[in-house]
């Protein structure tokens, strides 16, 4: 370590100035020709994914047209509530904030990169008093101005290391930002077509209620007439009323919904319905491309994780980096007393910092940082495992649950057709009302849980744009 500090003439302290900052500005040029910053690496999955998904025969495969995902359900009421929710959610702007979060942590590690200069100025005034018989007191103030000039010459890439994991960080927000956006897209969606599986259920049990009243009002007139025995009334009342029993549930559902929903908008729940429509969607038909290996480059969560990896990486580096010495260069120009071109002091300082014992910190340092690369990566492979899974399942999933969608129609179909027959049968004589009413029970369970299993199957088709990624 070396230090200069002199008090110069006007014109040596003019001279001074200008070689130290030649100084600077020469330590300055050679530092780039000793960085050793590496550049983010690309760190692959411990596991393979396959060259395709097991699922993806069963779905037509061609170009992902590049429009918003919820597009595909042309609806333009579900379109018109995602954009309002991607505008006004609390959680998803919590996800933009630490984006902004990250750039400021960016920028002030950046800062130690560059020369820091600073202006310091002080007073001292010192007050002395005689204690004699002439008491006096005498007054003596010391004013100093100057600049000081402080820079750590980032010769091994440890500054600039720090940088880039900073960087890299705010690429990881931006990807948790988009995650974000799109599991409040899907949830958007999800309540939406429950709300609308609600509606369809409230307005089917008002006219499974119907038709039961009408039943009724029949038995009892065959009653009347002795073509029905009071048993008969009895199973039809208990029908009806087991029908009007699930209107409190349903619309109790209904009613929470409505308010996840609004929650979802950044509203408070509210009474007034935020959907009108009734009628499921029709979306296109479900088209995928791909194999296992893009999700790397379509799902947030995983580009997330990747920029974490790189990171973490150039941490690994900014400590190993810490182990070697550190330079740095000083410099001041300060005017002590009355300000004057004679009391010029300039002052330059070149120092260097060697660690040579420090209990193994830096070691455990450089160790720890490749613990934590190791967990990211094991991660990083683990949710690349869970992301094919998801796809898979909700391939597969949307597959059986539109085979099961149709087979639930033909049940229907041949259920309504049993259902007449029974009810001639009845009319006729040939038979009492028991068969009658099982097949009234069966009609409506079926009619019930066909709107159930059509949402279901739209919820699947969310879950596979989700699961790959927003496409």
């Amino acid at each position: 370590m070396k230090q200069l500090t002199r008090k110069v003439c006007p014109a040596s302290a003019v001279v001074g100035a200008v070689r130290n900052a030649g100084i600077i500005i020469g330590f300055v040029a050679l530092i780039p020709g000793c960085q050793t910053t590496q550049k983010p690496k690309n760190h692959d999955p411990l596991v393979s994914g396959g060259d395709s998904f097991v699922a993806g025969p069963s779905v037509e495969n061609g170009a992902i047209p590049p429009t918003p995902w919820w597009k595909a359900f042309r609806d333009p009421e579900l379109s018109e509530l995602i954009e309002s929710a991607l505008k006004s959610n609390l959680s998803a702007q919590q996800f933009a904030s630490r984006i902004k979060q990250a750039d400021a942590r960016k920028r002030k590690t950046g800062a130690g990169l560059f020369p820091s200069l600073t202006l310091a100025a002080d007073t001292t005034r010192r007050d002395t008093h005689q204690l004699n018989d002439t008491a006096a007191t005498s007054h003596e103030r010391t004013t100093s101005i100057g600049l000081l000039f402080d820079w750590e010459a980032d010769v091994w890439g440890k500054l600039s290391a720090a940088w880039q994991a900073a960087q890299l960080d705010i690429e990881a927000a931006r990807y948790d930002w988009l995650g974000a956006q799109l599991l409040l897209t899907s949830s958007v969606s999800q309540t939406y077509l429950e709300i609308l599986e609600q509606r369809q259920l409230l307005q089917l049990l008002k006219d499974q209620v119907e038709v039961n009243e009408t039943l009724a009002k029949l038995t009892e007139l065959r009653y009347g007439q002795g073509q029905a025995s009071i048993v008969d009334i009895l199973q039809q009342r208990e029908q009806l009323k087991a029908t009007q029993a699930l209107f409190p549930e349903t619309e109790a559902e209904l009613a929470d919904l409505n308010y996840a929903l609004a929650v979802l908008l950044g509203r408070a729940p509210q009474a007034e319905a935020l959907v009108t429509r009734t009628d499921f969607p029709g979306p296109l038909r479900l088209r995928a491309s791909g194999t296992p290996s893009t999700l790397l480059k379509e799902r947030p969560d995983l580009l997330s994780a990747q920029a974490r990896i790189a990171a973490i990486d150039q941490r690994v580096a900014e400590a190993a980096a810490d182990r070697l010495p550190r330079f740095s260069l000083r410099s001041s120009l300060t005017v002590s007393g009355v300000p004057s071109l004679e009391s010029l002091v300039s002052s330059l300082l070149v120092g260097a910092l060697a660690p040579i014992v420090d209990g193994g910190e830096r070691r455990a340092e450089i160790e720890l940082r490749k613990a934590e690369l190791e967990e990211a990566i094991q991660f990083y492979s683990q949710l690349y495992l869970e992301a094919i899974a998801e796809v898979e399942s909700a391939l597969y999933r949307e597959s059986k649950q539109s085979e099961r969608v149709d087979l639930l129609e033909s049940q229907l179909e041949t259920a309504q057709k049993l259902l007449g027959e029974t009810r001639n049968r009845y009319s006729n004589g040939l038979t009492d009302y028991l068969p009658v009413l099982a097949a009234i029970q069966s009609v409506q369970r079926l009619e019930r849980e066909l709107i159930s299993n059509k949402r279901t199957h739209l919820s699947y088709r969310v879950a596979i744009h989700r699961a790959f990624g927003g496409q």
